[in-house]
């Protein structure tokens, strides 16, 4: 899987450099609402330049339907920022002793889903403007959650919602997600809704526009960043919440500013 990656990442000739080189200032921050301007200190942002892009690696339990039984999940995933806002993400799952490779990338503007059981033969490939969009608000949500100062570029804009909450908005390539984020006193992130994800339930046709969320149960130090203790993804159902997917990411499974063709 550490191979594949790599090869599409280079294959899709990303760049990754940040649209400007200056550090974030306070004078930043200040044109901010209080809840982001919080947000983003507990991030120890301030003082850094924008990263232009962040390498993850997460390790947990996934199931595919709403019936379906928990299997482990082993996930590395590439992003890039703007200008060149990417996403190439790969996850590994056990089927009857097979293994299979399910990729979500965003790359100039497409969303696509493909899955590959023992990346030999193709079962899915789904594209589309629901994959568009959902794939880049879950950009947006790893940017949240693990390379904050990627979204302080001309493309987000952000709007206080209460005192402990902010809603995002971002542009590109013509499409138009948002999400609202809460926090806690100390700026921690606590939970990220969006509407602009689709969900297919088991023997639907087509997928339907659904709710999205992912609770942090808890944030640690890492040098001289934060990132979250364990995630979780849900679907915010009529009858209730639909956890998906738990995952544990260690210090040593993120890095920053990582050259594509060390992805």
């Amino acid at each position: 899987m550490r191979d594949t990656l790599r090869d599409e990442v280079a294959g899709a000739g990303l760049a990754a450099r940040a649209w400007t080189s200056a550090p974030v200032t306070d004078d930043d921050l200040a044109r901010l609402p209080e809840p982001v301007r919080r947000y983003l200190r507990f991030m120890r942002v301030p003082g850094r330049p924008r990263d232009a892009s962040v390498r993850i690696r997460m390790h947990g339990r996934f199931r595919p339907g709403l019936r379906a039984a928990w299997k482990t999940l082993d996930s590395r995933q590439y992003n890039t920022g703007p200008p060149e806002t990417a996403r190439v993400f790969h996850m590994r799952l056990p089927f009857f002793g097979v293994p299979v490779l399910g990729r979500d990338t965003y790359l100039e503007g497409h969303g696509r889903m493909l899955i590959r059981p023992a990346d030999a033969f193709t079962l899915r490939d789904a594209h589309g403007e629901a994959f568009d969009l959902g794939e880049l608000v879950t950009w947006v949500n790893d940017a949240v959650l693990f390379a904050p100062s990627m979204l302080l570029h001309p493309s987000v804009n952000w709007h206080a919602d209460g005192e402990d909450a902010f809603r995002l908005v971002m542009v590109d390539h013509l499409h138009t997600v948002e999400a609202r984020v809460e926090v806690d006193p100390s700026g921690a992130v606590t939970g990220f809704v969006t509407p602009d994800r689709w969900f297919a339930p088991s023997g639907a046709r087509d997928p339907v526009r659904t709710p999205w969320s992912t609770p942090v149960e808890g944030w640690r130090e890492c040098g001289d960043r934060m990132l979250p203790t364990a995630v979780r993804a849900e679907w915010l159902l009529d009858d209730g919440p639909f956890t998906y997917a738990e995952a544990t990411v260690s210090c040593g499974d993120v890095a920053w500013d990582v050259p594509p063709d060390a992805a």
